[in-house]
């Protein structure tokens, strides 16, 4: 009799779950790592429209002798040319942004300051349009240049 060589027209079983376990595996890392990844870069947008925003309240000042609260309750809306989200449009958002008077005891640089918005102000970026940081929560900055956040310790949420 003549040996007949079996051919092969698929993949066995045995082949195809151990593809799909390399492929669940690599998922396992991949996913966790691209979630924060993506809150890294919304954190640092973030950041850098809370600097933006105080840069802006810096030059009000210098011609208003103020500070401008916007967005907060019993204040103005938003200044034109000024952002009250962080991103590239306001659809798109990870933060809401809003500045008011800054609670508290303040001192900047040795200087006791009433806590009013001719004197002060704190910008707060709250996570918003479904986006979630529970590691950071809100992000703040104030008029003294102090970097804050709601759920975690500051150093860890502005690096």
């Amino acid at each position: 009799m003549a040996n007949k060589m079996r051919s092969s027209n698929g993949f066995t079983l045995i082949e195809l779950m151990t593809v799909t376990t390399i492929v669940i595996l690599l998922a396992m890392v991949a996913i966790p790592n691209y979630s924060s990844a993506v809150k890294k870069s919304a954190r640092a947008e973030a950041r850098s429209t809370l600097y933006q925003i105080a840069q802006l309240q810096e030059r009000y000042f210098t011609t208003n002798n103020t500070f401008l609260c916007f967005n907060s309750t019993g204040c103005t809306t938003t200044p034109t040319g000024w952002k009250n989200y962080s991103g590239s449009s306001y659809a798109n958002r990870k933060y809401d942004i809003k500045t008011s008077s800054r609670t508290g005891s303040l001192s900047c640089a040795g200087d006791s300051l009433t806590n009013s918005i001719a004197n002060s102000f704190i910008i707060t970026a709250t996570p918003a349009n479904g986006f979630a940081d529970t590691e950071c929560g809100s992000l703040t900055l104030d008029s003294c240049g102090i970097q804050g956040s709601s759920s975690s310790t500051a150093t860890n949420c502005w690096k």
